[in-house]
């Protein structure tokens, strides 16, 4: 057994003692709608309305609304300090600035974001991990060999040495874990020189009880693999192993910082692994679901009159519509309907006021989803700024994770990027251009990281529109300056339609300069006639005297 597997045995133990394994897995399955696996009965119904996830999904996107933009500077740096390193410390900040534009579409970062965000509300812990692909190949003319990858990890297969300590980079080591398929590993082993003998001990298991439900039906020959990075006089080492084999040996990475953030939804003292907003959720989701579903059952029951008839009189009777029914003699007191009971409308408001009481104690009531009615626009958005004070914090958490994933990707770029590549970036009017860049060359520079918080994208949209219309109505500018300053995903083939009224704008002023010297060689009481028009009877008028 290895030294890496029995720290992780260690980090597995603090979790099941903690109950975090249990929690964070029925946390999963509330989320996904799987609310009643715990009920076996058939004669109860199971109705879920996943307030959860309404909230979760609102609350995650309401995070997310901003737009940000990372800004590099030098530390100890300002354009009005003299430096001999002038020009380097400036072309580092700018460089690193315009590149981690590019860099966040290229792995997919708001997803990636999304995803921590998500895995933060239901687990407690989001997770991302940054690794150095080789197989990507990036350029044409110039080859490049290798980026930046992230991959979002799960807290339960996350396993700091101090997991009092909420802070990723004051670990001595960070253990992950995860499945993988036994031929891959086997031949990992082999192409790093790990003997025959050690190369038949990684063989496949079938432990996948501390995972996801949906994690636990693999396909193939898999076993738990450990990648392990351990930071020795502040330069980052990682290792791979099995349970009895070490795969990779400790190998230094080059790297300053552990290539992992982790955002904690909520904090909690002396745990990295926060608390979840969804655990707080399900008590009341659970009361939701069961009371609705006794009710439903008390309708099924009562809403209905059961029959009630003399078997002695009737022999069989049919419940078809209109169908006779044959008795024998007196036909009092052979058939009737059983009275039913009256539903009680108290357990639907009751419902209703649980739904509203969780939505508001969330922070992701009427005012902050838009639903509440508003006098206008400018009241809706002073209500919802109101509500989403709540989240303020989640924010800020959120804010600071992207920091520390901008700092890890100048890590890589100042250790891995070192050959020259081709790298396309946007110039100050947002077109692109090529640059090239040897990232080791600002390996001594130390730099630092803002956050640029733009406007949240849906509501700024909003805003802009109802400010350009109301400029256009008053006359403070004109069709084609409203339709330029209008967002691109407002009106379709806005472009087209700008040049259309450009061409329409060159033809009336060529034509009007026409018009003005026809009027300049007019007698001079002609002239004073037209001026004494009003501007629509002066351009037809003049129009009709050019044409015959």
């Amino acid at each position: 057994m290895t030294e890496t597997w029995k720290r992780y045995q260690d980090g597995l133990n603090f979790m099941r003692t903690d109950g975090l394994i249990d929690t964070v897995k029925e946390n999963e399955r509330f989320v996904a709608g799987d609310q009643w696996y715990m009920v076996k009965t058939t004669e109860l119904p199971k109705p879920v309305i996943n307030i959860i996830k309404r909230i979760t999904d609102f609350k995650v996107s309401s995070v997310m609304a901003e737009e940000v933009k990372m800004n590099f500077s030098v530390q100890g740096y300002s354009s009005e300090v003299n430096s001999e390193n002038k020009q380097k410390y400036e072309q580092a900040a700018d460089l690193f600035t315009r590149y981690a534009d590019a860099t966040w579409e290229n792995i997919k970062q708001t997803q990636l974001s999304e995803q921590m965000l998500r895995d933060s509300a239901v687990t407690g812990a989001g997770i991302v991990h940054y690794f150095w692909d080789n197989d990507i190949k990036s350029g044409n003319d110039v080859k490049a060999i290798g980026d930046i990858v992230g991959e979002e990890i799960d807290s339960i297969n996350y396993f700091p040495a101090n997991p009092n300590d909420s802070r990723v980079q004051s670990q001595p080591s960070i253990i992950i874990s995860y499945r993988e398929l036994v031929s891959n590993l086997k031949e990992e082993a082999k192409e790093n020189g790990v003997s025959k003998q050690l190369v038949d001990l990684i063989k496949g298991d079938k432990d996948t009880t501390e995972t996801f439900e949906k994690a636990k039906d693999e396909l193939g020959d898999k076993t738990t693999v450990l990648l392990e990075y351990v930071k020795k006089d502040g330069e980052i080492f990682y290792s791979k192993s099995t349970q009895n084999v070490e795969i990779v040996p400790q190998t230094p990475t080059g790297l300053n910082r552990y290539p992992l953030v982790a955002m904690n939804w909520e904090k909690r003292k002396r745990s990295c692994y926060g608390v979840a907003e969804v655990s707080e959720l399900i008590p009341n989701q659970k009361f939701i679901n069961k009371t609705l579903a006794m009710w439903m059952l008390s309708t099924q029951r009562t809403a209905f009159p059961k029959a009630i008839y003399d078997k002695t009189r009737i022999s069989n009777i049919s419940n078809g519509v209109g169908q006779a029914i044959g008795v024998q003699g007196d036909i009092s007191n052979v058939f009737k309907f059983a009275e039913t009971g009256s539903a009680n409308y108290e357990v639907g408001k009751l419902i209703e006021f649980v739904m509203s009481a969780t939505k508001d104690v969330s922070g992701a009531n009427e005012n902050a989803m838009g639903e509440a009615r508003a006098e206008n626009q400018g009241a809706l958005m002073l209500q919802q700024q109101a509500s989403a004070i709540p989240i303020e914090s989640i924010k800020r958490r959120y804010y600071q994770a992207l920091e520390d994933i901008g700092l890890i990707w100048a890590d890589f770029w100042k250790v891995k990027y070192n050959t020259q590549r081709q790298i396309n970036v946007l110039d100050a009017d947002g077109n692109q251009e090529t640059l090239w860049f040897l990232g080791t060359e600002y390996q001594d520079v130390n730099l630092n990281l803002k956050l640029d918080i733009g406007p949240s994208t849906h509501w700024s949209e909003a805003v802009t529109v109802n400010m350009i219309g109301n400029w256009l109505q008053t006359g403070m500018i004109d069709l084609t300056e409203a339709l330029e300053m209008l967002p691109n995903n407002v009106i379709p083939n806005k472009q087209r339609l700008i040049e259309k009224r450009k061409r329409a704008d060159v033809e009336k002023q060529v034509l009007y300069k026409c018009m003005t010297e026809f009027i300049d060689s007019l007698p001079q009481e002609q002239q004073l006639e037209i001026q004494k028009m009003k501007p629509e009877e002066m351009e037809q008028k003049v129009l009709n005297m050019m044409s015959q």
